[in-house]
This record gives C-alpha cells, sequence and structure tokens, in this order.
C-alpha cells in the first residue's frame, strides 16, 4: 500500500510542476550605455543568443532554474560608428574574448508585482575573459503562448572586469568607467 502512495505522490509531483526549454527570440534589445567627457553614447548587441530553463507550477506562477545569455563582441555596434566600435573590440580584447557571457548561479526571488514578476538572479557575468558573480534584477511578465519576457538593467564598472575605459582624440576625450547594460529579452519555448 506504501508503495502506491508513494507512486501517486511522485506522479502528482511530476504532473504539478512541468518544466520547460527555452530560447533567446527574436526581438531582443540589450544595449550598454555609458557617458564620456564629451557625450554619453550608446552600443547595441546586435547577435545574442541564449536559453532558459523554466518550471510551470499549477497555479500559474514559475521558477527559473535556468538562464544564459551569450552576447557576440565583434556584434556591438555604436551610435557613433565603426571608430567607436573598433575601440569597443580592443577594449574587450575582442580577438581574444569573442562572448559576453550571462550564467544564472542562483535564483534570489520572484516576486508578484502588478502585471508581472520582480525576478532577482545571481550570475556569473564574464567579460573581457574576467567573471564576477552578480546580482541582475528586473521584471518577468509571461506574454502569450507562454512567452517569458525579462526586462531591466545591471550597471558595472569596466574596470572591476580589468578594462581600462577607452579614450580617443590623443586622449582628449576620455570615457567614463561607470557602464549600464539593459536588457529586454524575451524566452520563446524551443
Amino acid at each position: 500500500m506504501n508503495i502506491y502512495i508513494t507512486a501517486l505522490l511522485m506522479f502528482a509531483g511530476i504532473v504539478a510542476n512541468t518544466q520547460n526549454q527555452y530560447m533567446l527570440y527574436t526581438g531582443y534589445s540589450i544595449t550598454i550605455h555609458g557617458s564620456s567627457n564629451v557625450h554619453d553614447w550608446m552600443e547595441t548587441a546586435e547577435k545574442a543568443s541564449g536559453d532558459a530553463q523554466i518550471i510551470w507550477n499549477t497555479d500559474g506562477t514559475f521558477t527559473v532554474k535556468q538562464l544564459a545569455v551569450k552576447i557576440d563582441v565583434t556584434a556591438i555596434k555604436s551610435e557613433h560608428g565603426s571608430i567607436m566600435d573598433n575601440k569597443t573590440y580592443d577594449a574587450l580584447q575582442a580577438n581574444k574574448y569573442a562572448y559576453i557571457t550571462f550564467k544564472m548561479t542562483s535564483l534570489k526571488s520572484i516576486v508578484k508585482s502588478g502585471a508581472g514578476y520582480q525576478v532577482k538572479l545571481l550570475g556569473d557575468l564574464t567579460i573581457a575573459g574576467k567573471t564576477k558573480n552578480v546580482e541582475v534584477s528586473g521584471m518577468a511578465y509571461v506574454k502569450e503562448n507562454g512567452k517569458l519576457y525579462f526586462d531591466g538593467s545591471k550597471s558595472l564598472k569596466m574596470s572591476d572586469y580589468g578594462i581600462d575605459p577607452p579614450t580617443a582624440m590623443m586622449g582628449a576625450m576620455r570615457v567614463s568607467d561607470d557602464i549600464t547594460i539593459k536588457f529586454k529579452v524575451y524566452y520563446n519555448m524551443k
């Protein structure tokens, strides 16, 4: 009898929580914002990929089990053209480190907030070959057909990743150490 009860409880647990594989969906926006002593600037990551593992609960809530993003460094483009692009690739050592990556290490919290959920993740962010564990927070929204939409930002210092802020015009223009990565990403079921 105990075997039947145990089997029934295990089956109920499997049905109650559905685990799905997701991938980064087109239409994402990942931008890097900064400033210099001359002007503010923005760069756009035009090529990124990623995946996630989401567990759906019977009440419609979810848990993020795994989440990763990979950005192609040479597909980061500036609004100020190829001179700034090349400065970015040099600063990020694109010839040696082709990608910026984020890999979730743990979920801190998911809290219902209005029409969405306030999500806090811890993860390993690797830039120019240096990895730091960072907290990333933002809002998550459940969209049509089970898509998940994440919207947030993360402020960083380039020097924390061993990056010397670029200069131009023989040092007359100096980029600030502080940057903010803003993201609006969709994950769709594979």
